[in-house]
């Protein structure tokens, strides 16, 4: 299990640091001036633009719990934005994080082949990988 536990992990780490190097490239390419991305407990939270399936939080809280205050900023500009905060939690995530979560209002939305969604009354959606 630990070497499923660390692959996991690698696997999600890896997709962080994509992430950010997709942001990064999108945001000198002049093509997503609004373009973002900020650490969130261990992991990355990025915005390219309006829709964009790379506005997403991965990675957050495999090994440390987010600060709160991180998410409420998160959450503050994603809502100027109008786009939801979507997290990719991984169920190798440190179980007080699902937990905290489902305390701000998240709740299941719907289900795929590998993630279930989670959306709170404010538009804000949690995938859980699965």
């Amino acid at each position: 299990m630990a070497s499923d536990a660390g692959k996991g992990s690698a696997v999600d780490q890896a997709e962080a640091s994509m992430m950010r190097a997709l942001n990064r490239a999108a945001s000198a390419s002049q093509r997503a001036p609004e373009a973002f991305w900020v650490e969130l407990g261990g992991g990355v939270a990025s915005y390219v633009r309006p829709g964009s399936p790379m506005n997403k939080v991965i990675a957050a809280g495999l090994h440390e719990p987010w600060r709160d205050e991180a998410l409420d900023q998160l959450e503050a500009r994603m809502s100027q934005l109008k786009e939801p905060v979507r997290f990719e939690l991984s169920t190798l995530a440190l179980p007080e994080n699902h937990s905290r979560l489902k305390a701000r209002g998240y709740r299941m939305e719907r289900s795929e082949e590998h993630t279930s969604e989670l959306q709170s009354l404010t538009n804000i959606v949690c995938r859980l990988l699965l």
